[in-house]
């Protein structure tokens, strides 16, 4: 019974309602009178109205048919169009600023809407947190830096046994 009247796909209730009709013809005869509900009605009647429901079923599956290949036409022209259109629409937003202009082609320009206190603020404090991750300084801090050079200070010429000497004058004197 769900197929004759629920949600099931209308081929599926078009089949029910033909075996329908085929159990009426065939079980109940012409002249029978049939009490449904607070109606009584013949076998043709009831076979009639029947068939109405599947025509109008046949024309729900022909009418959803042509609807689904329709919407891939659309889809299909759409996605062949959109390419072109997206170039177009660039090309008008960038020859034309005037919005005079533009609402000639139903083309809004684009507004740019200002950032908030709050946006700024976090904004600043991303960059000051980055910089510091960074090590990063500005041109001025940079010439703020100025680095020493040590130089070791030798006492005297390296010996031939790699040690170094401790006086440069002991070398140089004279042995007595």
């Amino acid at each position: 019974m769900n197929t004759l009247i629920g949600k099931s796909n209308s081929s599926a209730q078009i089949s029910a309602l033909l075996e329908l009709i085929a159990g009426v013809n065939k079980h109940f005869p012409k002249s029978a009178k049939l009490t449904l509900g607070s109606q009584v009605v013949t076998p043709a009647q009831l076979v009639a109205t029947i068939q109405g429901l599947i025509d109008v079923l046949r024309v729900v599956v022909t009418t959803r048919a042509d609807w689904h290949t329709a919407v891939q036409h659309k889809n299909a022209g759409a996605k062949s169009a959109k390419p072109l259109l997206l170039a177009f629409h660039q090309m008008l937003l960038a020859m034309f600023k005037d919005s005079n202009t533009l609402s000639d082609f139903g083309i809004e320009p684009h507004a740019r809407h200002a950032p908030t206190v709050a946006t700024k603020a976090e904004a600043v404090q991303k960059t000051i947190a980055t910089r510091q991750t960074r090590g990063t300084v500005g041109s001025r801090q940079k010439l703020q830096v100025h680095g020493t050079v040590s130089t070791p200070v030798l006492a005297g010429p390296p010996s031939l046994n790699g040690a170094a000497s401790t006086s440069a004058t002991s070398t140089l004197a004279p042995k007595s």
